[in-house]
């Protein structure tokens, strides 16, 4: 029995390397395919590799660019809110040249009332003492501008009472 399948086997390594050597073209063939694919899903495996940190860089580069947004609108709506500040504070406190060229050099007249009285608005704001506040809650002749132009308002307030005294 042991002939027998020491018989057998010879028999079956003989046709499989008969077989090898017949196939022994696509078999090599088949290698270097296996081989070539195995290089081009090499390259694929670096490229991807490099995808991945090319768009972990972007990644980082979108959340810095979120921060620096979020950040420029928050400096965008204070500079608003001051603005708005600003511009309120200015349109109560100033005192136009023209309110005060026709109180310095105009006659008595309706204008000339007109101008006292836009100049009267302005100072009681100026002095704290008009209804409306500064935004901040703060009296605007606590404001070194707020007492340079009160200081202006007073010299015109005395020049339009000199002149409706003459």
């Amino acid at each position: 029995l042991a002939g027998q399948i020491a018989a057998d086997l010879a028999a079956t390594e003989r046709g499989c390397v008969g077989r090898y050597l017949a196939e022994r073209g696509e078999i090599e063939a088949l290698q270097g395919e296996l081989g070539c694919a195995d290089a081009v899903l090499g390259e694929l495996q670096e490229l991807l590799g490099g995808f991945r940190a090319d768009l972990s860089g972007i990644s980082a580069d979108i959340r810095q660019l979120q921060t620096s947004s979020l950040s420029m609108s928050r400096k965008l709506g204070n500079r608003a809110a001051l603005d708005r500040l600003l511009t309120g504070y200015l349109d109560e406190a100033v005192v136009s040249p023209a309110v005060a060229e026709a109180v310095l050099r105009g006659g008595v007249d309706e204008r000339f009332r007109a101008c006292v009285r836009e100049l009267s608005r302005a100072h009681r704001y100026l002095s704290g003492r008009g209804p409306e506040g500064s935004a901040l809650g703060l009296v605007p002749c606590d404001l070194p501008s707020g007492r340079e132009v009160l200081a202006h308002a007073d010299k015109l307030r005395l020049t339009a009472v000199a002149k409706t005294r003459e």
